[in-house]
């Protein structure tokens, strides 16, 4: 099933992107879809069929929809259900996602999706702190990607006039820092699009990254993308002004999330709350050129400030890398324990919240939002 097939455009059916024939046996220069109907990913040598992953070197990530039943949905995107399916052989609860092939955009997203979500799981360097990839695999013209099941995101702990005291919010900036720190540092990734709605927990404390949908691949530290994707709120300086950005724009989007979650309201709520998407780009990119950067205001710790303030500089070769931030005095401070009394602190505060304890069914609407976006880029 998952051998390629290559023949001429004069003797296939036309494929979604355009593939090479000038060599049979050369890999092809694009993503597509074979006559058999497996999605072949020529960047990462995938290819994704009805009964699981395919890599280059013949390693298989298994995985059909016989393998699995339908417990549920966690609700409805712009572009498809989310279901919530149990894995019949280890009982395991998985949220899978349908992405019909419908063109050049969503085979770009999916690529990235499965590059990052694959990588992560078959390099032997796990990071703990990116969402646990399951598998996918691909029937009657669409893909299904199978995720761990998280139950929401940091935007459930955006609270108006009450923010995240600083102990459990230290302990989740630590867990986001140590998932950049991999994307950047170990995969050569920009995210691109931090922000909370970004950012999934478990009841349990656990926080991941997710979303990879538009991740951009740097060859080296010193190299930059200059696409246009991402939140337009959570953009830094450079990535409004349509300059070149590296890993330093992830280190802004964060930024202006822990303001979000420290303080309960986004530093441009004001700005732009009743713009449409295009008026808040251009109020942004002028408010940004002609006004300092947002900081951290209120009755937070010194080390909390000058944290966030090293995140925010408009200059990007001026901010704290991952790293950096990592090792910085209020993560020092406020998020000493290890991983058990950091998953514990921050399990504790879901729990002594009523609203959040109240809103955790209601959140799954947000869930499917952040799942659905995994693959369509808004």
């Amino acid at each position: 099933f998952f051998s390629s097939l290559f023949f001429c455009p004069s003797t296939m059916p036309k494929p979604l992107l355009q593939v090479s024939c000038e060599d049979d046996q050369k890999k092809p220069l694009s993503d597509y879809v074979s006559v058999g109907g497996s999605l072949h990913l020529a960047k990462t040598g995938l290819a994704v069929g009805q009964t699981g992953i395919k890599s280059s070197d013949n390693e298989i990530l298994s995985l059909s929809v016989e393998d699995l039943k339908e417990i549920g949905r966690f609700g409805k995107g712009s572009s498809g259900s989310v279901k919530k399916v149990q894995h019949i052989h280890t009982q395991q609860i998985f949220a899978i996602k349908e992405i019909k092939l419908g063109g050049d955009r969503h085979l770009d997203e999916i690529s990235k999706e499965l590059s990052t979500l694959y990588g992560n799981e078959a390099e032997g360097n796990v990071s703990p702190y990116i969402i646990d990839f399951k598998g996918a695999y691909s029937m009657d013209g669409s893909v299904f990607i199978a995720l761990e099941a998280m139950d929401g995101s940091l935007m459930d702990l955006v609270l108006p006039n009450k923010g995240v005291p600083e102990i459990p919010l230290a302990y989740i900036t630590r867990a986001v820092l140590k998932g950049l720190n991999y994307l950047h540092k170990t995969r050569k990734l920009v995210h691109r699009d931090i922000k909370p709605q970004n950012l999934l927990y478990k009841k349990d404390g656990t926080v991941k990254v997710t979303d990879f949908g538009v991740c951009s691949e740097l060859e080296n530290t010193k190299a930059g993308a200059n696409s246009f994707v991402g939140t337009v709120t959570y953009m830094s300086p450079e990535r409004l002004d349509g300059r070149q950005y590296s890993f330093s724009a992830d280190i802004w989007g964060l930024g202006i999330s822990l303001i979000q979650l420290a303080t309960g309201e986004h530093p441009y709520e004001s700005l732009t709350a009743s713009q449409e998407t295009e008026m808040k780009f251009w109020t942004l990119v002028t408010h940004l050129k002609e006004q300092p950067p947002p900081s951290l205001e209120g009755d937070f710790s010194k080390e909390f400030k000058d944290f966030v303030g090293s995140m925010l500089h408009k200059e990007m070769e001026n901010r704290a890398s991952a790293g950096d931030l990592l090792e910085h005095p209020w993560i020092k401070l406020y998020a000493t324990g290890d991983e058990d009394e950091a998953k514990s602190s921050i399990e504790q505060w879901l729990v002594a919240v009523p609203q959040i304890q109240e809103n955790i069914s209601m959140s799954q609407n947000e869930l499917d939002d952040v799942l659905d976006k995994l693959v369509s880029g808004s």
